[in-house]
C-alpha cells in the first residue's frame, strides 16, 4: 500500500579500475644495415618522445579537470548549478502493480548497494551511506547516543522493539550503523501487535487523507503528513525503520517515497498556489522563515541543492509522476 517504484529505473555501473594498456615498439630487424638501424631508432625515439608529450599533456588535462569537479561538487547551494531538462517524466508505480520480473530486479538492485564499497568513509559500503548521512542530517550537533548491543553482528538490545530478519530476500542483509553510532547488526525489525496496528491505522483512514488533501497551507499540510503517514509506518515496524538510521531498512526509501506521491498530489489539486508552496520555519531546530532558496545538505552523496530544485517532480533532477 504504500511502497512505490518507478516503472522504469536507470543503472549505472560502478567502476572497479582502470588499467593502462601497453604500448609494445620495435621489431625483429635489427639485423639490418647501420643506416636502417639509426632510421629505425630515430623513428622510435621521435614516437617515444611524441608518446611521453601526449601523456604530461594527459595528465595536467586530467588534474585541472579533477581540480575544477572538486571545486564544482563542494560549491554549496548554488544558485547557477547543473540544469536538466525533463521530456517525457516516467510514472512511479506501487509495488503490487510490479511484475516478477521487475521485483526481482529492484531487490537486487538494493542488495547490489551493500556489496559496493562507502562512496564517503574508509570503511563500510554505499548501503551504509544512507543511513550514515540521514543520521548526520537529522542528529546535527546532538550528542551521540550509547546503547548497549551484541559484538559483532548479532541483535540489538534496549529500547529497540525489534528482531533479526530471519527470512525473505533482506535476511542476509548486515548494516553498520544504529540511531547514533557504529553498531553493526542484522536488520531488525519489530512489528506492533495486532491491535496497535489497527489503532494506527486509524491515522491514515481515507477519509482522514481526503480531508488533508483540502489544507490549503504547505505548513499544516506538512504537519499533519509528518504526524499521519509517516508516524503509520515507522510506529507499525519499528526496529531500524524507527531510528535515525531508518535507511537500514529497504522499507525506508519505499515509504517516504509514498509521502513524496501525498504531497504531489496535494500540488495536483491546485498546480497554481500548491506547485511553489513552501512555508513555515527553515529548520525546526530554528525560527527563520522558510524559503524556496533555502540550501538541501545531501550529505556528499550528490551535489547540494535548493528547495526550489525539487519543488516540481516532473522539472529539474527527477523527471517523474504518480
Amino acid at each position: 500500500m504504500f511502497s512505490f517504484l518507478q516503472a522504469k529505473s536507470g543503472y549505472t555501473t560502478v567502476r572497479d579500475g582502470t588499467y593502462d594498456e601497453e604500448l609494445k615498439l620495435g621489431g625483429d630487424s635489427w639485423s639490418r644495415s647501420g643506416n636502417v638501424t639509426i632510421k629505425t631508432s630515430l623513428c622510435s625515439m621521435l614516437l617515444l618522445t611524441i608518446l611521453f608529450l601526449s601523456s604530461i599533456f594527459s595528465t595536467l588535462l586530467l588534474f585541472f579537470d579533477a581540480r575544477h569537479s572538486s571545486q564544482h561538487d563542494v560549491m554549496p547551494f548554488a544558485s547557477n548549478g547543473p540544469s536538466w531538462t525533463c521530456h517525457r517524466p516516467v510514472a512511479r508505480r506501487e509495488w503490487r502493480t510490479l511484475g516478477e520480473p521487475e521485483k526481482l530486479e529492484y531487490l537486487a538492485a538494493v542488495k547490489c548497494l551493500a556489496t559496493k564499497p562507502s562512496k564517503l568513509r574508509n570503511n563500510g559500503t554505499l548501503y551504509d551511506d544512507f543511513s550514515w548521512v540521514h543520521k548526520l542530517i537529522v542528529l546535527r550537533k546532538r550528542v551521540v547516543l550509547t546503547m548497549n548491543y551484541h559484538t559483532g553482528i548479532g541483535p540489538l538490545t534496549g529500547q529497540t522493539y525489534g528482531r533479526c530478519v530471519t527470512s525473505g530476500p533482506f535476511s542476509d542483509i548486515e548494516v553498520m550503523f544504529y540511531d547514533g553510532g557504529v553498531q553493526p547488526h542484522c536488520l531488525s525489525r519489530g512489528f506492533q501487535t495486532e491491535e496497535e496496528l489497527e489503532k494506527l491505522g486509524g491515522l491514515i483512514r481515507p477519509a482522514v487523507i481526503k480531508k488533508l488533501m483540502k489544507e490549503d497551507d504547505y505548513d499544516r499540510f506538512a504537519s499533519e503528513l509528518e504526524e499521519r503517514a509517516h508516524k503509520f509506518l515507522t510506529h507499525s515496524v519499528r526496529g531500524d525503520l524507527s531510528r535515525f538510521t531508518g535507511p537500514n531498512d529497504p522499507v525506508f526509501f519505499l515509504h517516504h517515497v509514498n509521502l513524496d506521491r501525498l504531497w504531489w498530489q496535494w500540488q495536483q489539486t491546485n498546480l497554481r498556489d500548491r506547485l511553489a508552496a513552501y512555508n513555515g520555519r527553515a529548520n525546526k531546530d530554528c525560527n527563520e522563515a522558510a524559503a524556496l532558496t533555502d540550501g538541501l545538505d545531501m550529505g556528499g552523496l550528490s551535489r547540494n541543492m535548493r528547495v526550489i530544485d525539487v519543488m516540481d517532480t516532473t522539472e529539474g533532477p527527477f523527471c517523474y509522476s504518480y
